[in-house]
């Protein structure tokens, strides 16, 4: 059953065959007259004055199939590497972002998560909506629980210097 469905999705059938009007796009991933926006690549965005992050080494956040099951829109910006996070990140303008654990790199998501709550404890930018998209599960839960815990301390100093 499994290796039915990988086939299927590697055809570019839906995992449901209810829907007799679907179409997979065109390779590539991206709908006609649409670019991949990448941070640091030659259509960097920065400069926008809101932005959704979506970090992942593999998962285009332009496929249908991650659209569906991970929540990825397509108006997100793919970095594939925690410093292209990093630079994005520290221009303030990021309002989602939606993180993977595991990138193929030495560094992993996690390292990214640390990274941002000092930033945020600092007062560098705010924290942004987030959330976890990687198959691992017990380091996903890592990394929210780590989100869910600086938020949680920056809300309650928040109330400390209201008073």
């Amino acid at each position: 059953l499994w290796q039915d469905l990988q086939r299927q999705l590697r055809r570019g059938v839906p995992p449901n065959r209810r829907n007799p009007h679907f179409r997979p796009r065109p390779p590539g991933n991206t709908r006609r007259g649409e670019r991949r926006r990448q941070v640091d690549g030659p259509h960097t965005r920065l400069t926008e004055r809101m932005m959704k992050l979506w970090l992942d080494d593999l998962r285009d956040p332009l496929n249908w199939y991650h659209q569906q099951y991970s929540g990825s829109t397509d108006d997100m910006v793919w970095v594939q590497t925690v410093q292209q996070a990093k630079t994005a990140l520290l221009t303030g303008t990021v309002v989602t972002m939606s993180l993977d654990h595991d990138l193929g790199t030495p560094e992993n998501g996690y390292d990214l998560v640390k990274w941002i709550m000092e930033q945020v404890w600092n007062g560098a930018f705010p924290l942004p909506e987030y959330r976890v998209h990687s198959d691992n599960g017990p380091a996903a839960l890592m990394m929210y629980k780590s989100l869910d815990r600086i938020k949680t301390l920056v809300q309650q100093r928040e109330l400390r210097e209201k008073q």
